[in-house]
């Protein structure tokens, strides 16, 4: 707060208006603090025209329409609003006004007749808020707080603009000659499009914003439609048979002396995966790019180097996969390696795991099943055995891992960079 402890009203002398003599003195009003008075309506008359504070904060207001110029408002306090605050409308003109807060009350919408040219700070953080307009003229802006709304479009729309080089709508805070002063902005915990959650996830992403939407700017923004796939278990468990049987059925399995040297990287391409899976509008085809891990212990120090969130791991074990075997380690070693470098440590988010076990071939009955590994959170109730020998249950493989594909990321199927980005990648791909 930029004020403590005020009177309730604050008031200062001033010439009565009428007394054309400047004899007579009257009272004005110029700080309110009205603070958690359970109001659940407040009037703004012209009593109030020369307030320069004002605190309705911790009321009960369901909508306040400021018609009144109040050419001396400085500071405007509505946060924490008991009941939903639907609307607040300005409709008169606030040109001194530098602070202006409605943090948490629940606000649905907020209109700006006039432009405010000295609004230094803007806080609608933690409301129900999905866009936000501003008339062209807010050029003092240099804070603005909207983490906790509804907000998909991040575009703030700049009405009635003066300036054809603000010409397009959607260009808040890419455009200097806008909000030549704008140095925050939070959109935390919004449901944004075409960002990434990593660079919504900062408390000020206004650098990274910019950088995304000057390349916006510059080519088409693409999906990109890919993601990782990390096969993982000891040795000789059969990761890279699987590995080959995805990328073609048919494919020749490999023998003891083809193990995995470190690291093989593979694309899978899956075709025409259903609206009904992405909530998109069309099919669209999918890349998994498998990132097959040697399982040998000589390579385990550096393979969690390789492991990332936002990727789908596969955890495979074996029916002879057992601890006599060189180089065996128990499943909550892989486990802890995926749960630790697969999880988003600002949520609760965990990359999926699919639990495979191969060589039904060897013994029907299979591998004894373990409800300790249940533990692990992104790990669900069922083990899927497969052969890659016979092919059995492969099939059932191939749709576990596409059903698994929303539980990669809440954007990985709207995730969007910019094309000449994407060609940089292209052209370091062929390299």
């Amino acid at each position: 707060m930029l004020y403590h402890n005020i009177d309730f009203i604050e008031t200062k002398p001033t010439h009565s208006a009428t007394d054309k003599s400047c004899s007579s003195v009257d009272d004005v009003i110029t700080t309110l603090n009205a603070r958690n008075q359970n109001l659940t309506d407040f009037p703004i008359t012209e009593q109030l025209q020369h307030l320069t504070k004002l605190d309705l904060s911790k009321n009960s207001l369901t909508e306040l329409v400021l018609d009144l110029d109040m050419l001396e408002l400085e500071f405007l306090d509505l946060s924490y609003n008991k009941v939903p605050l639907e609307k607040v409308i300005f409709n008169g003109h606030f040109p001194k006004l530098k602070y202006l807060y409605v943090y948490e009350s629940q606000l649905k919408s907020i209109e700006f007749a006039y432009a405010m040219p000295n609004l230094e700070i803007l806080n609608l953080g933690k409301n129900q808020l999905e866009k936000i307009n501003l008339p062209y003229g807010f050029e003092a802006l240099e804070s603005l707080t909207l983490n906790n709304n509804q907000i998909k479009n991040v575009g703030i729309e700049i009405a009635n603009s003066k300036d054809v080089r603000s010409s397009n709508t959607n260009d808040f805070p890419l455009n200097p000659f806008v909000f030549p002063k704008i140095a925050y902005l939070n959109l935390q915990e919004n449901p944004v499009q075409d960002i990434s959650p990593e660079v919504i996830a900062e408390e000020n992403c206004l650098e990274h914003y910019r950088s995304i939407f000057v390349s916006a700017y510059k080519s088409p923004m693409v999906y990109l439609h890919e993601a990782k796939m990390i096969l993982f278990g000891n040795g000789e468990v059969g990761k890279t048979s699987i590995r080959l049987k995805l990328l073609d059925k048919n494919a020749v399995l490999p023998e003891k002396k083809d193990r995995t040297q470190g690291l093989d990287i593979s694309t899978y391409r899956i075709n025409n995966l259903p609206s009904t899976l992405t909530n998109l509008e069309e099919s669209i085809d999918f890349d998994l790019h498998i990132w097959d891990f040697g399982g040998q212990g000589k390579y385990r120090e550096v393979q969690q180097l390789f492991c990332s969130r936002k990727s789908l791991y596969v955890f495979v074990t074996a029916i002879d996969d057992q601890s006599t075997k060189e180089d065996y380690v128990n499943y909550d070693y892989w486990l802890s390696m995926a749960q630790t470098y697969g999880s988003n440590p600002n949520s609760e988010e965990h990359s999926p795991i699919i639990y495979v076990c191969n060589k039904s071939e060897i013994e029907k009955h299979g591998l004894k099943d373990d409800d300790e590994i249940y533990n692990y959170k992104n790990i669900p109730y069922n083990l899927l055995k497969i052969s890659c020998k016979t092919y059995d249950n492969f099939p059932k493989l191939i749709n576990l891992i596409k059903d698994h594909l929303p539980q990669i990321s809440t954007d990985v199927f709207t995730n969007k960079f910019a094309q000449n980005w994407l060609n940089v990648k292209i052209e370091l791909e062929q390299r």
